[in-house]
C-alpha cells in the first residue's frame, strides 16, 4: 500500500500519469492500475479522469495529504531506526569481552568461561 501512496504524491508532483510512472520506474499501465486499486481499497475516487490528467477529487486531496505525512513518517521512522541501530551497534562491547560464559563439559557438568574468548583461559 505504501508504494501505491507514493504513486498519487509522484501524480501530483509530475501531473501527468507518464511521468509519474517513470519517476516511479515502473510502466504506465502498472502506475495506473496501482493507483486504480488504491481507489477500490478506499472506495473513492482519487482522480479525475479525461484523456490526461486533471487533477484530485476532493477525497483525493485528503487522501494525498495522508499519503505526504504517512511516507514521511515511514521515511523519518527508517532514518531513527537506521540511527538507533548504528548508536547500538558502536556501544556494544565486542564479542566475549568481560562477559561470563557457561559452557557444558560431559554430562551435567557445567564449566564457567571468563574474560575474552582471545585469552583461551576457562575458570
Amino acid at each position: 500500500m505504501l508504494g501505491k501512496l507514493e504513486y498519487l504524491i509522484a501524480l501530483s508532483a509530475e501531473k501527468n500519469f507518464g511521468r509519474a510512472a517513470e519517476r516511479c520506474a515502473v510502466a504506465q499501465p502498472s502506475f495506473s492500475a496501482g493507483i486504480r486499486a488504491l481507489e477500490e481499497a478506499l472506495g473513492v475516487p482519487l482522480v479525475i479522469r479525461s484523456s490526461r490528467f486533471q487533477g484530485f477529487t476532493p477525497e483525493g486531496e485528503v487522501v494525498l495529504d495522508w499519503a505526504r505525512r504517512i511516507t514521511g513518517d515511514v521515511l523519518r521512522g527508517r532514518r531513527d531506526g537506521n540511527a538507533l541501530m548504528g548508536r547500538l551497534v558502536q556501544q556494544s562491547p565486542p564479542y566475549g569481552a568481560n562477559r561470563q560464559y557457561p559452557a557444558r563439559r560431559g554430562p551435567g557438568k557445567i564449566l564457567s568461561y571468563a574474560g575474552s574468548l582471545a585469552d583461551g583461559r576457562i575458570t
